[in-house]
């Protein structure tokens, strides 16, 4: 248990400092240190499944053997296989995580405040200080993902920084304040600071798809005082509708694009271009990729749609990230990612009503990856650290949860 939650918590702080790591471990020569902790979750997970032999670990477990072969099947490729696979591992750690993580759950929150602040300082400090010596790390050889911390946008023709803190990039930064926020909304009684707290520092970031989700997430907090009933019935409401709505988009993508075209909607255009963006070039060469280089029914396979065909693809001309989750699920596991989010609907619609901490975390935790992912593939390690933990909450008997707390 406790090894766990080491392997678990390191992965949280090393991503939370990913630059300066990377910085100082590139100036020693040795940059791949850092993969140690991807090592100890593998490690452990395997050790884990097979001492509690839970049917559900085999069954996730053989889909993922299943569709690792249809991902070779179709890309032909084996270093897209293994990518995709190296993707989703952290967030089977997160299921088998699950039960050692809330039997502690309340007594996280000094690490979960001091991951956010940090985040938050190295923030303020990456924008105060320009570019500090910690952004000037090595690049990935395999992945030159570095690079994406230049990226910027212009607005009136003023180029804005995206700025990424302690993290690798802006996007991790988002990630990483998001998902630390989301614990101490549900756990701590300031939880309006530190939404407040959230925004400003996403506003650094510029990554529009968080900063939307969390002016959402505080409208739902409004009511949160007045009665946690209702307050919990609107999240549980908002989680299934996040996840619909990341499944329409994209299928109606450009009936969407002609309606928002026709309007003048003044500086909220820096957010639709991004969308347009999207609905015009991004879902549907991603959606060309997965029917003419795949099929409608099994999908590409894992490793056979997004960042993993940018790298390594050899077959689908054009490769792109899919910048929607549903996009990606489907991409990787055809019509059994559809029957997937059709079951988590249908047990969010049935989980039980009462409200407490944990239910609000794991609920929070759904709306907003789902919210978030309407845009982009959410597949940041933390982030899909706790999706696990989500996931096998939603899964798993809640009567049994609440005697924990």
């Amino acid at each position: 248990m406790r090894l766990m939650m080491i392997a678990f918590f390191l992965y949280y702080v090393t991503m939370s400092f990913e630059a300066p790591i990377r910085y100082f471990l590139g100036l020693l020569g040795i940059p791949y240190v850092l993969y140690i902790r991807d090592l100890l979750l593998i490690i452990l997970l395997v050790a884990e499944v097979l001492k509690t032999r839970l049917l559900i670990y085999f069954k996730i477990l053989g889909i993922i053997i299943i569709y690792s072969l249809v991902g070779f099947w179709y890309t032909e490729n084996l270093s897209q296989v293994l990518w995709g696979i190296k993707t989703i591992y952290p967030l089977l750690f997160g299921i088998c995580v699950y039960e050692y993580y809330i039997k502690n759950v309340t007594h996280y929150s000094r690490l979960y405040v001091a991951l956010f602040l940090s985040s938050c300082i190295g923030l303020i400090l990456h924008w105060y200080l320009g570019d500090p010596f910690w952004t000037h790390m090595p690049d990935n050889e395999l992945t030159n993902i570095e690079t994406v911390r230049n990226w910027s946008f212009s607005y009136n023709g003023d180029v804005i920084n995206r700025l990424g803190g302690f993290s690798r990039t802006s996007i991790d930064a988002a990630a990483l304040l998001s998902i630390g926020a989301l614990y101490l909304i549900s756990f701590s009684r300031w939880y309006f600071i530190f939404a407040g707290m959230l925004i400003g520092a996403l506003l650094l970031t510029t990554t529009k798809a968080n900063i939307v989700a969390a002016i959402m997430l505080i409208g739902l907090l409004v009511i949160k005082p007045f009665s946690k009933k209702i307050y919990l019935f609107l999240l549980k409401l908002s989680a299934i509708l996040s996840i619909l709505l990341t499944m329409i988009l994209p299928i109606f993508s450009m009936e969407i694009i002609n309606i928002i075209s026709s309007f003048d909607y003044g500086t909220m255009y820096v957010f639709l271009l991004s969308l347009g963006d999207r609905i015009v070039n991004t879902w549907p060469a991603s959606l060309d990729i997965i029917s003419n280089y795949g099929s409608y029914i099994l999908g590409r396979g894992i490793g056979g749609i997004g960042f993993s065909t940018v790298q390594f693809e050899k077959i689908a001309p054009n490769p792109i990230v899919t910048d929607n989750s549903f996009l990606y699920l489907y991409g990787s596991l055809g019509i059994l990612g559809i029957i997937f989010l059709a079951i988590l609907i249908w047990k969010i619609y049935k989980c039980d009503a009462r409200y407490n901490n944990l239910s609000e975390y794991m609920l929070l935790i759904i709306y907003q990856f789902f919210l978030i992912g309407v845009t982009t593939d959410m597949l940041n390690q933390v982030v899909l650290l706790h999706l696990g933990l989500a996931l096998r909450w939603i899964i798993n008997d809640k009567q049994s949860f609440y005697s924990t707390l």
